[in-house]
């Protein structure tokens, strides 16, 4: 094994047996990196009893038998469903922690020591990577190493000024994914001023609003690949016109993957617009997802039509894996748009369907004989 090939220390609930092979493997390691990995919401923890004073102890121990190696980190995970005794990793001193690379951190309690982990761990020159999900710093926007940063990922219920101006400080972000942003559309929200990310290729943005967030950022030259979730019901008609907007301004990106999850749908025709106004930025696309929820709407004709192909000639050319949530078979048009594209220069490669589970044997019938004429992968899902 190669000299730095790093050693990973990970454990959810450990045993006293555990503690003892991490103290001889550490001793043994050399001068290896570290990833130390302490999750407590990995399958088999959650449905376990709260912990109890012994089990306490021996986490104390597991993470105390890495500290005197603490130097040689390079990726640490700490997410924490109770209140693990981590106070020894806010001692360490901020020089021995010069090799930091990846920090993620799910922690919701106690405050003081939630702070001290942050300020340690991402002053690192190294550190390159930040996910979040919980129990961040008052002061992250501010902190001088976000511009240091190629990933960051986070859920945060700060108002969307605070984001923003996270990201001001973060501009050379490669991947940005967020989780449940505030409704607080805040005062930076609507000042106008875009935030720029020139070298962002992966963009997920999950919220209840997320135009507050699309409708801030500039010219992504670099985008490739785009994912928003409407997280609740709100207007649809705002998210599409927000992604259709962000599309224009990114002029020059060659997005391959889009992804649009709805909770509901009220007028296809903005779908459809979206569609038109994409194909500048989507000559390259070769992943698409449409998705709404079965109980607020349905992938109509008019959006299906939009991807059925006319002779040779096909929106998105290059489309080779297709999503759509919700049809309706009995209306006859995925049949249409299936044949068309896979006897045009367009074929797909894999189609998934969401399908209502009432609709007649006939009709699945149907789906299998198309299936079998173009040796399309298809996979249906009955809703």
């Amino acid at each position: 094994m190669a000299p730095n090939n790093p050693i990973q220390i990970m454990t959810s609930r450990p045993t006293q047996a555990d503690v003892e092979l991490v103290k001889h493997d550490l001793k043994v390691s050399g001068y290896r990196p570290i990833e130390l990995i302490v999750d407590q919401y990995r399958e088999e923890c959650l449905n376990t009893p709260d912990e109890d004073d012994k089990y306490t102890e021996t986490v104390r121990e597991f993470i105390a038998a890495v500290i005197p190696y603490a130097w040689r980190i390079e990726s640490i995970c700490l997410r924490l469903r109770t209140v693990a005794p981590i106070d020894e990793l806010v001692m360490i001193p901020a020089e021995q922690l010069q090799q930091v690379e990846k920090a993620t951190f799910d922690l919701t309690w106690r405050q003081e020591v939630t702070q001290g982990i942050w300020r340690n761990f991402l002053q690192s020159p190294a550190i390159r990577s930040v996910k979040f999900y919980s129990g961040s710093p008052a002061t992250f926007p501010h902190i001088p190493s976000l511009s240091r940063l190629h990933e960051l990922e986070f859920a945060s219920s700060k108002p969307i000024s605070e984001v923003l101006c996270c990201l001001q400080n973060a501009p050379n972000l490669h991947t940005l994914r967020t989780y449940w942003i505030s409704e607080d559309d805040g005062d930076l929200a609507k000042s106008g001023v875009l935030v720029e990310l020139p070298h962002l290729q992966i963009l997920n943005v999950r919220a209840v609003k997320p135009w507050l967030l699309t409708n801030r950022l500039g010219h992504l030259s670099s985008l490739r690949s785009l994912e928003i979730l409407q997280d609740l019901p709100s207007d649809s008609g705002l998210v599409l016109q927000s992604v259709c907007d962000l599309l224009e301004r990114s002029t020059g990106c060659q997005l391959e993957s889009l992804h649009l999850i709805f909770q509901n749908l009220k007028d296809d025709d903005v779908i459809c617009t979206i569609m038109d106004h994409a194909l500048s930025a989507c000559s390259n696309l070769t992943e698409l997802i449409l998705e709404v929820s079965f109980s607020h709407g349905y992938m109509t004709e008019a959006i299906v039509a939009k991807l059925t192909a006319t002779g040779n000639e096909a929106i998105f050319p290059k489309l080779r894996v297709l999503s759509l949530g919700y049809c309706k078979l009995e209306d006859g048009y995925i049949y249409e748009m299936i044949t068309s594209r896979q006897s045009s220069q367009s074929p797909l490669e894999l189609l998934t369907l969401q399908l209502d589970k009432s609709c007649s044997e006939r009709y699945r019938a149907e789906l299998g004989r198309v299936l079998t004429d173009t040796g399309l992968n298809v996979v249906p899902s009955f809703i």
